[in-house]
């Protein structure tokens, strides 16, 4: 699977996040996770994905503003001094798992990938254990991009959208709470007051 435009992509990566360090596994589709250091403006890696826009994404007719779904990337953070994995196993590897699953999820079952839209780790047997030995993180909650520019959300390429997610990985009472309260009534003011960073901590307690 090609990105919907490789070229303009990397360009309005490298405008945001400076210049891409590696690019580091490629699922069964060809997606591939690129990795953008740690600069003087961020203290932290940021993972981005690059070749899921190629895949047109089945969006209900009835979601507003449509066009702007059906082409999507999805970013991570990790801590600034976050290992950078060789190989699948390695110390550091399931930021990495989980933007490439979610990757395959899409294009492989035909799914919509989409804002406050959350997906259980399909990494593990059965789905949703935690990405991480001695983590609570096991769910995958997909926002628009937290603290970056709002120019860097949207992607316009010949008259098609593609727009950037970021993946926030939560915990399953977390992920229980936003469901009994939707995300405006819980999630959402735990990201605000950090109880949910930006960047990801596998070891922090679940904010519920």
């Amino acid at each position: 699977m090609e990105p919907l435009n490789e070229k303009a992509i990397a360009r309005h990566l490298e405008r945001f996040f400076g210049k891409s360090k590696h690019a580091l596994f490629a699922t069964g589709d060809g997606v591939h996770v690129y990795i953008y250091p740690p600069n003087r403006h961020r203290s932290f890696q940021t993972l981005v994905t690059m070749g899921l826009s190629g895949f047109e994404m089945p969006v209900p007719e009835s979601q507003k503003k449509r066009e702007e779904f059906l082409h999507v990337e999805l970013l991570t953070r990790v801590p600034e001094d976050w290992p950078i994995p060789r190989a699948t196993g390695e110390a550091g590897f399931w930021p990495y798992a989980m933007l490439s699953s979610l990757a395959e999820y899409a294009a492989q079952q035909k799914v919509w990938l989409g804002p406050l839209h959350v997906v259980p780790n399909l990494t593990s047997t059965p789905y949703g254990k935690p990405f991480e030995k001695g983590s609570l993180l096991s769910h995958a909650l997909l926002l628009p991009p937290a603290q970056e520019n709002a120019e860097f959300a949207r992607l316009k390429i010949k008259g098609k959208t593609v727009r950037f997610l970021q993946v926030i990985p939560i915990t399953s009472a977390e992920c229980s709470e936003m469901d009994r309260k939707g995300f405006f009534e819980s999630i959402v003011h735990f990201l605000d007051d950090g109880k949910i960073p930006a960047v990801i901590d596998p070891k922090r307690p679940s904010a519920v």
